[in-house]
């Protein structure tokens, strides 16, 4: 229909959803076992020094020394996305490239010193789904409305 969000489960043309989401999303923002330090390893590649993290689907937001968040993703494997060299590389190596995605510019800017370090706040699929009362999995579409939705809000969820 036209004037309003494509959505699937979770429907965003309804305030009380999109209430809901945001409350969800900022108690599961601040909850300090979904906050990881986040480095850059070898200019190419992100890492979490702790370890392995959550290996669901999910969310995650970059933010940089203050703690203010500078990048909102999505990921069907959080721990692939966050914190492999196959998962965390963006085409960074390839001197091929056309362009850059945001992602190799925070590789650039944090290894230059421009940035001086970096966190991530991870929110698995699951637990989302759980305080939503929703059954996981959700759809591509739902995934995708959800990082939008983290987006625009980010600095009021961080």
């Amino acid at each position: 229909m036209p004037g309003r969000l494509r959505c699937n489960v979770v429907d965003l043309n309804k305030p009380a959803t999109v209430k809901a989401l945001l409350g969800a999303l900022t108690s599961l923002a601040r909850n300090k076992g979904n906050i990881f330090q986040f480095v850059i390893q070898n200019d190419y590649y992100f890492s979490i020094p702790a370890g392995a993290i959550t290996s669901q689907a999910g969310w995650y937001v970059i933010c940089d020394a203050q703690g203010r968040p500078i990048y909102v993703g999505t990921a069907t494997n959080l721990n692939s996305r966050l914190n492999t060299k196959d998962g965390s590389l963006d085409n960074f190596a390839n001197s091929q490239r056309s362009s850059d995605d945001a992602r190799n510019f925070i590789k650039a800017f944090t290894s230059s010193g421009t940035i001086s370090s970096l966190s991530v706040v991870v929110i698995a699929e699951p637990a989302l789904c759980q305080q939503l009362g929703i059954q996981p999995p959700l759809s591509k579409l739902d995934r995708g409305n959800i990082e939008k939705v983290l987006s625009i809000f980010r600095a009021t969820v961080v």
